[in-house]
């Protein structure tokens, strides 16, 4: 539909002519492209591979523990939700910084700043409100409460530091240096996380 509606609205410009030619994909700008998504790309393949080895480790050790499988699974399925929410913020920001960074090379320091100030609010309601957190996705018995605390101090331990990463991967990216800003991506959901 979106693309549909842009077919509709190009040939409106009055100052750009568009024909059929430029349409065409050229190598050039293939990889052009490629290089700025290829950071998203690998950042989303990471979170899909970082879910299944945590609910394997979860699964397995959990099992092991007072809390059973069940308990950490669901905790963490709820801190997975919040921490989404935050860093979905944080992701839009520096998403929408991007075109800014690229036009002026040094534009981010503004961003870094808000971005930080978000992050270390995220931080503290995380480690000061855990109980609170998990209570807005129900609630269950004492180990789960128990364990869902521990979870949100630990998991959430470095949220602030969640907010300059993909700042930092999207600044690299729209400067051209696309393999740094993938592995600055890798860095959080691979090379830490895991």
């Amino acid at each position: 539909f979106s693309a549909l509606m842009v077919l509709g609205y190009l040939p409106k410009f009055h100052t750009v002519k568009l024909s059929m030619h430029d349409f065409m994909p050229k190598s050039r700008f293939l990889k052009m492209v490629m290089a700025l998504g290829m950071a998203a790309c690998f950042n989303q393949l990471a979170i899909f591979v970082t879910q299944i080895v945590m609910n394997n480790v979860l699964r397995y050790y959990g099992a092991l523990s007072i809390y059973g499988s069940d308990i950490p699974l669901a905790v963490v399925g709820v801190g997975s939700k919040v921490n989404m929410v935050f860093l979905s913020i944080v992701i839009g920001i520096s998403q929408g910084a991007q075109p800014i960074i690229g036009f002026n090379y040094g534009a981010a320091q503004y961003s870094r700043v808000k971005k930080t100030i978000i992050a270390v609010i995220a931080f503290a309601g995380f480690q000061i409100f855990p109980r609170q957190i998990t209570a807005l996705f129900g609630s269950g018995d004492e180990l789960y409460e128990q364990f869902a605390v521990s979870y949100f101090r630990v998991f959430m331990f470095c949220t602030f530091l969640n907010g300059i990463q993909p700042l930092t991967a999207n600044f690299f990216t729209s400067i051209g240096k696309a393999p740094m800003g993938i592995f600055i991506s890798m860095t959080r959901q691979i090379i830490f996380l895991i």
